[in-house]
C-alpha cells in the first residue's frame, strides 16, 4: 500500500519553511475562503506514455480535491497510475491534458524551471525509505533543501531545531541515520 503523506506533512512543516505561508491560507472573505479550501485540485488529468508500438494510458482523467488538512491514501494494484500520480502532484511530470491547481494557482503546464521553484519551496515527499544522506546527521540532512533554496545560515538553524522539535527529534539532530 502506498500512502500518500506530502498534504500532512505540508500543512505541519509549512509554516517553517514557506515565506508568507499564512497569507495562502488565511481567510479573509467567502469567496477566498472557497478558493483555498483545497489545497489540490485536479481536473481531468490525463497521462499518456507513447512509444513507436504502443500507447499506454497511465492516467485517465483523475478528477479530486484535497482539502487543507486532509490526509490521502493513493492505493490501487500494481500498474494503475499511483506513482506516475504522484510524480504530476510533485511537479516531477506534467500530465498530457487537464487542470492542476496548487493553492488556488494552475501548475499544469509550467515548464522545469517553474517546477523546479515550486519543488524547492512549497512541496515535500515523505518515502517509504528514508532516503536521507549517510554521511550527513539529521539536522544536516534537514537543513540540506533550505541551503538548495539559498536561505541563510542563521534562518536555516532556527527553523531546522524548529522543525525537528515539533516532530520529537530535538534530541537526535546530531546523530547519523544509521544511529
Amino acid at each position: 500500500m502506498l500512502v500518500f503523506r506530502m498534504i500532512s506533512v505540508f500543512n505541519r512543516l509549512a509554516k517553517h519553511f514557506i515565506p508568507n505561508f499564512s497569507k495562502h491560507i488565511k481567510k479573509k472573505t467567502q469567496s477566498e475562503s472557497l478558493a483555498y479550501s483545497n489545497m489540490i485540485q485536479l481536473n481531468n488529468i490525463r497521462k499518456v506514455f507513447r512509444t513507436e508500438e504502443v500507447e499506454t494510458i497511465a492516467l485517465g482523467g483523475v478528477t479530486m480535491n484535497v482539502n487543507v488538512g486532509e490526509f490521502v491514501a493513493i492505493m490501487g494494484p500494481s500498474g494503475c497510475g499511483k506513482s506516475t500520480l504522484l510524480n504530476i502532484l510533485g511537479l516531477l511530470d506534467n500530465p498530457c491534458e487537464g487542470s492542476y491547481k496548487l493553492a488556488g494557482a494552475e501548475v499544469a503546464d509550467l515548464k522545469e524551471r517553474e517546477r523546479t521553484q515550486i519543488r524547492k519551496g512549497q512541496v515535500g515527499f515523505v518515502f517509504q525509505s528514508f532516503n536521507l544522506i549517510d554521511e550527513l546527521n539529521v539536522e544536516q540532512n534537514v537543513e540540506l533543501p533550505l541551503i538548495y533554496r539559498g536561505m541563510h545560515k542563521q534562518e536555516r538553524e532556527k527553523k531546522v531545531l524548529e522543525a525537528l522539535d515539533k516532530v520529537g527529534l530535538k534530541d537526535r539532530a546530531n546523530k547519523m541515520p544509521s544511529q
